[in-house]
This record gives structure tokens, C-alpha cells and sequence, in this order.
């Protein structure tokens, strides 16, 4: 499920912010719920000849710093 080197994602990550999660969005590590709480949102762009394709991953505030530290995200 979570790609660890070779990880498109993260070589094109433009960002990370703290955000609350109004709609329901899944955990991209756990596969849990997150919804009506604070979660990790993460942005990526990716450019090619047409359009330009904006991606997110939403992780649990704790797995997420628990991955950060294990150097996943």
C-alpha cells in the first residue's frame, strides 16, 4: 500500500499543513476514517504537456509523525 523509495508523491510534494477534515477523506497509511478531525494533508503537483495535475494524501495526525520520524513520509 505506502511505496517507500521510488515514491513519485513524494519527490513532487509541495507541501504539508495541518488541516480539519470537514469531509470524510481516508488515511493513506491506515486505511482509516478521517472525518471531523485534525488531519495531515499533503499536496503534489505534477506538470506534463497538458494540464497541470494537483494530487493529496490525507494521513492521522499521530501515524503521521510516527512515519515522519521513520523517514516513510
Amino acid at each position: 500500500m505506502f511505496e517507500y523509495q521510488n515514491d513519485s508523491f513524494k519527490r513532487n510534494c509541495i507541501g504539508t499543513e495541518l488541516k480539519f477534515a470537514v469531509l470524510p477523506h481516508r488515511c493513506h497509511l491506515s486505511n482509516r476514517l478521517l472525518w471531523l478531525k485534525f488531519a495531515y494533508r499533503q499536496m503534489a503537483m505534477y506538470s506534463g504537456p497538458g494540464d497541470v495535475i494537483y494530487d493529496e494524501r490525507w494521513y492521522n495526525k499521530h501515524e503521521f509523525l510516527i512515519a515522519k520520524l521513520k523517514e516513510q513520509v
